[in-house]
């Protein structure tokens, strides 16, 4: 009996030895080296417990580029790693993938230069190429960005990108949304523009909707203001509407159809410009019925330095996933790029906001990392990709990046990224916030508390609510006149209510009764 008493203690104390070694390799942050070659990505998929990465492989120079669908393991190993060039021609293919019909489209660019084609690539679940296209003519300037299915007719894509037929040698720069419907065998059967009156339209991101519809967003720039629009499409590609949504230097923005109806569009907001070099901005989520009206809006933390968001997604219980990247002073170096993930409730009320700095928790000697797409596992951990190495693709340092964090963005309990939810780079320097210039009603409150700032001069403010034993209950960023906070869920008692901007501090106790 006490032979098998002392077994069965080795057999629990070696479950539990393994247990912990698995999770200790559950999360990760992985350089992948393709061949040398300097590479990044834009987009990742996950089938069968395997990460699917289209990438982009720099050969010699930015003229040279394959592309590339590369497989790795849920536990972050490199599986396979395949490349398509054909001779003398250049093929961009980390924009964005799809899989449809037990094969994965990539889109992005071929035949880099002054006559750049919209690029359609298919590979099968090994990597390997089944074939490669190639859509405009030698007067277009086309880019693709993203891929959909057609869900009006089976056994079609959509992409959507931009064009510009008066590319020439000066580049004049009228860019336009193009949108190109193709069979699976990538035969063109339409091509359709969205023009407009105004010089370089891009296209960054786009979706499906209710009744076969289409959305997508990018930026509109005329002389040195920039707009971000969202464009409705329905099922038969004809625009229903075209709205503009915010104003800013966004060099990205995201666009999705929610579950529940509705749209949600992430960029970033400009809230000034320093020396007419850095623009601090803000990410910011707004929320939108079918018809493009604004139902909310939030925008969080402190201005920062240039940073910028690459990708939102729902998940599965409503939360929202971002991210992007970000300029900090890391060390003695200035202007050092870093990734960051975002969270928020299905009402945009901040949860967490992480940054992943090279050496902590990274671990790694490389300067400068960027994330480009996310998204949510089965188990509910995230993924994200981009590059790490360097601010010059065509340095061989450059390479794939791949990130697996648990649903609270850390590599596992104890071991978490830097918070950054109050922003890193601050340049607001208000030391006082006017206590006549603040109401917080109704006191006592029951189901809705509201804060009204009376002058908003400066739109950095972060709310936070704490209970008496110092435990935060609530915190978003706050940029309106008056904003609502639904405390029904809150337990009856005393809670303090703290405005934040800059270096200055106001908070004000409330008592909640039901």
């Amino acid at each position: 009996m006490k032979t098998n008493a002392i077994r069965g203690a080795s057999f629990l104390l070696l479950f539990i030895f393994f247990f912990f070694i698995t999770n200790a390799q559950n999360y990760f942050s992985k350089r992948i080296a393709i061949s040398g070659k300097a590479s990044q990505a834009g987009k990742v998929l996950f089938i069968n417990d395997t990460f699917y990465i289209p990438t982009s492989v720099f050969e010699v120079s930015f003229n040279s580029v394959s592309a590339s669908l590369i497989k790795v393991t849920n536990t972050g190993n490199l599986f396979s790693a395949k490349r398509f060039k054909p001779i003398n021609r250049s093929f961009n293919g980390g924009s964005d993938a799809l899989l449809f019909n037990s094969k994965v489209y990539t889109a992005g660019i071929t035949d880099w230069g002054l006559q750049v084609q919209q690029g359609l690539y298919t590979f099968n679940q090994n990597s390997d190429t089944i074939y490669t296209r190639s859509y405009g003519d030698t007067v277009y300037y086309n880019y693709n960005s993203k891929i959909l299915p057609f869900l009006k007719t089976k056994n079609k894509l959509i992409m959507f990108g931009i064009t510009d037929s008066t590319c020439g040698v000066n580049h004049p720069g009228l860019y336009k949304p193009c949108i190109r419907v193709v069979d699976t065998n990538g035969v063109l059967y339409q091509t359709k523009l969205f023009t407009t009156t105004n010089y370089y339209r891009s296209l960054w991101d786009a979706d499906t909707t209710t009744k076969k519809g289409f959305i997508f967003c990018g930026a509109e720039v005329v002389g040195t203001a920039t707009k971000n629009y969202v464009i409705k499409l329905d099922s038969n590609l004809n625009q229903q509407w075209n709205k503009f949504i915010d104003t800013g230097n966004s060099l990205f923005s995201s666009i999705i159809s929610l579950k529940k109806g509705g749209i949600l569009f992430a960029n970033n907001h400009t809230d000034s410009i320093q020396n007419n070099t850095y623009f601090w901005d803000r990410i910011t989520l707004t929320r939108l019925d079918i018809n493009g009206n604004i139902i909310w809006r939030k925008r969080y933390g402190n201005a920062e330095k240039d940073i910028s968001v690459s990708r939102v997604k729902e998940c599965r219980n409503g939360d929202f996933i971002l991210c992007g990247q970000k300029y900090i002073n890391y060390t003695s170096i200035v202007n050092q790029l870093v990734g960051w993930l975002m969270r928020t409730d299905s009402m945009g009320n901040l949860k967490w906001w992480k940054s992943y700095l090279p050496n902590d928790p990274i671990k790694d000697t490389i300067t400068q990392n960027y994330l480009y797409d996310l998204l949510e596992l089965p188990n509910k951990d995230i993924a994200s990709v981009g590059n790490v190495g360097g601010s010059s693709t065509f340095s061989t340092i450059v390479q794939t990046w791949l990130l697996k964090v648990d649903s609270n963005g850390c590599f596992g309990n104890g071991n978490c990224a830097q918070n950054i939810a109050l922003g890193l780079n601050d340049h607001n320097t208000q030391t006082k916030i006017d206590i006549n210039n603040v109401s917080i009603f109704p006191n006592p409150a029951n189901s809705e508390l509201n804060i009204e700032l009376l002058d908003l001069n400066n739109p950095n403010y972060n709310l936070l609510i704490t209970n008496t034993l110092g435990q935060t209950v609530h915190q978003t960023a706050i940029n309106n006149q008056r904003s609502i906070v639904n405390i029904s869920d809150f337990p009856q008692g005393i809670y303090f209510v703290t405005i934040k901007t800059g270096k200055a501090t106001l908070t004000k106790k409330v008592v909640i009764e039901h």
